[in-house]
C-alpha cells in the first residue's frame, strides 16, 4: 500500500482536485502503479489534462446526452478490461516466445487487442470532440453509440482534426496507434519477417489490392509502439476517470452498473480472491441470481513468484516483498463486499458460503441471507460482518505476500520505510 501510494501522489493526484471517494480510492492506486510501469512523463499528464478539457466541453455542450455517453462508456468498460488480460497473455508469451516468427505473431496480437479493444472505448471522448466540436457535425441519433464505433473511424476522425492549442496537439492524443500497422499485421495478415529479423508491413488498396507502401519495422521498435500505445490508453483512461472524480455531480448521474454474466462473476472473483489469499473453490449461481453457491478455500501466496514488468518502459526494479496477517473475517467480508458489485443493487442473492484451510478441510459452512448482503453492499468498508443465518467464522488469520515492483534502487529506501511503520518485507533485486 505505502509503495503504491507514492505513485498515486507521484502521478495521480496531480490531475485531482478532490481526494477520491473510499470506494474508488484503490483504483487510483493501481492507476498510480501502473503509470509508473508505464514510464509515464509530465508530457503524458500533459495529455491527461487535455481530455480533462475535451471532457468538460462535452459536458458543458451536451449535458444530458454526455450522462449517457459516459454510463455507456463505463458499463462498456468491464467487458473491455476482462478482454484486456487477453492482451496482458499474449505480451507475456512474446517475451518467452524464441521463435522470431512467433515473438512478431504474438506481438501483432497485442498491438490487435489494444486497438481493437481498449482503443475503440478510450478514443471515444477525442473523438466525440473531433467531430462534434470541432469539426461542428451534427449529432443524428444516440451520441452514446458513438462509443461502440469502430477504432479506425475514430482514429482516421481524430488524425485528420488535428489542432494545436496551449491545452495540446489532437494528433498527441493518439500517439502510437497506426491503422496501416493494425491492418497489414494482425488484421489483413499482409506482413512477413525480413532477413534481419524485421517485420515488413504492406499497405494495400483495399478494393484493388495493389500495394501502396511498405512499412518496416524491426521487433524493438514495433515493441516501442505498443509501449507507446498503452501509455495512450492510460492518458485517456486517467483523463476521463479524474474528470468524474473531479465532478461529483456529474458522477451520480453515471449509471455505469452493468449486468454481468455469472461467468464474468466468477472470472472477476477469482482474481479479487487471489490477492486475498483465497482461491474460489467453487462459484454457482442460478439464473434469476436469487442463490449463491460458493467454497473458497485459503491459497496463502508464502514462496517468492519473482516476475517481470509486462507494458512497461525498462525490466529493472527492485522487488519489495510485504508480509500481512489478516483475520478470515476481513478476507471473507472484502469477498463478499466485492461479489455484491456484480448484483442488481435492487435484489440481492442469499449466499452459502463454505471456508476450506490451506489442507482444503471445511472449517465453517455459513449462510447468509439477502437482507444481510443488502447492508453490506450499502455501507462498503464499514468493517460490519452481516448476520449469519447459519454458521460462524473461524478465528483464525491469513498470512499473505504482496510483491510491488519499485524503481531500480529504490528497495532499500522504502524497505525502512516500511520497517519503520511496523510491515515485516523482503527485497529483491530483479532485471
Amino acid at each position: 500500500m505505502v509503495v503504491k501510494q507514492k505513485f498515486y501522489r507521484d502521478y495521480v493526484l496531480p490531475l485531482l482536485n478532490v481526494e477520491p471517494a473510499d470506494t474508488n480510492y484503490g483504483s487510483f492506486l493501481e492507476m498510480g502503479y501502473m503509470a509508473w510501469r508505464l514510464g509515464i512523463t509530465q508530457s503524458d499528464l500533459k495529455r491527461c489534462r487535455f481530455v480533462l478539457a475535451m471532457c468538460h466541453e462535452i459536458t458543458m455542450k451536451w449535458p444530458i446526452d454526455s450522462i449517457s455517453l459516459i454510463s455507456t462508456m463505463m458499463r462498456e468498460y468491464y467487458k473491455v478490461h476482462s478482454r484486456r488480460s487477453f492482451g496482458e497473455k499474449l505480451y507475456g508469451d512474446y517475451r518467452d516466445a524464441e521463435n522470431a516468427d512467433f515473438k512478431a505473431a504474438y506481438l501483432l496480437n497485442v498491438y490487435k487487442v489494444i486497438f481493437e479493444n481498449d482503443f475503440r472505448l478510450w478514443a471515444t471522448i477525442p473523438y466525440v470532440y473531433a467531430e462534434y466540436i470541432l469539426n461542428a457535425k451534427t449529432i443524428s441519433g444516440d451520441l452514446s453509440q458513438s462509443v461502440f464505433l469502430g477504432a479506425s473511424a475514430k482514429l482516421k476522425s481524430i488524425s485528420d482534426s488535428e489542432t494545436l492549442s496551449r491545452r495540446g496537439n489532437l494528433s498527441d492524443i493518439v500517439a502510437g496507434f497506426d491503422a496501416k500497422l493494425r491492418h497489414a499485421g494482425a488484421g489483413h495478415e499482409d506482413w512477413e519477417l525480413d532477413d534481419s529479423g524485421g517485420i515488413v508491413f504492406r499497405v494495400r488498396d483495399p478494393r484493388s489490392g495493389k500495394l501502396k507502401s511498405s512499412i518496416n519495422k524491426t521487433l524493438s521498435e514495433f515493441e516501442s509502439d505498443v509501449v507507446s500505445c498503452r501509455r495512450t490508453i492510460w492518458v485517456l483512461h486517467m483523463g476521463v476517470i479524474a474528470y468524474l472524480n473531479n465532478n461529483r455531480v456529474l458522477s451520480c448521474e453515471i449509471h455505469e452498473q452493468p449486468t454481468f454474466k455469472i461467468s464474468e462473476m466468477r472470472a472477476y472473483l477469482e482474481d479479487f480472491a487471489l490477492d486475498r489469499g483465497l482461491r474460489v473453490a467453487r462459484f454457482e449461481c442460478n439464473i434469476d441470481r436469487s442463490q449463491v453457491s460458493l467454497g473458497l478455500c485459503y491459497s496463502p501466496n508464502t514462496e517468492a513468484r519473482g516476475g517481470t514488468v509486462r507494458f512497461g518502459s525498462g525490466e529493472a526494479f527492485d522487488l519489495v516483498r510485504i508480509v500481512t496477517r489478516s483475520s478470515y473475517k476481513n478476507q471473507i467480508l472484502e469477498v463478499l463486499e466485492f461479489l455484491m458489485q456484480h448484483f442488481d443493487r435492487s435484489r440481492f442473492p442469499t449466499v452459502a458460503l463454505d471456508i476450506s484451510d490451506k489442507t482444503e478441510t471445511v472449517v465453517a459452512s455459513l449462510v447468509i441471507k439477502s437482507n444481510e448482503l443488502s447492508k453490506v453492499a450499502a455501507d462498503p468498508g464499514s468493517g460490519e460482518m452481516p448476520a449469519l443465518l447459519v454458521g460462524q467464522l473461524p478465528d483464525d488469520e491469513c498470512v499473505l505476500i504482496t510483491e510491488h515492483g519499485v524503481p531500480l534502487g529504490h528497495g532499500k529506501f522504502i524497505e525502512k520505510q516500511l520497517k519503520e511503520q511496523g510491515y515485516e518485507v523482503m527485497v529483491e533485486h530483479c532485471e
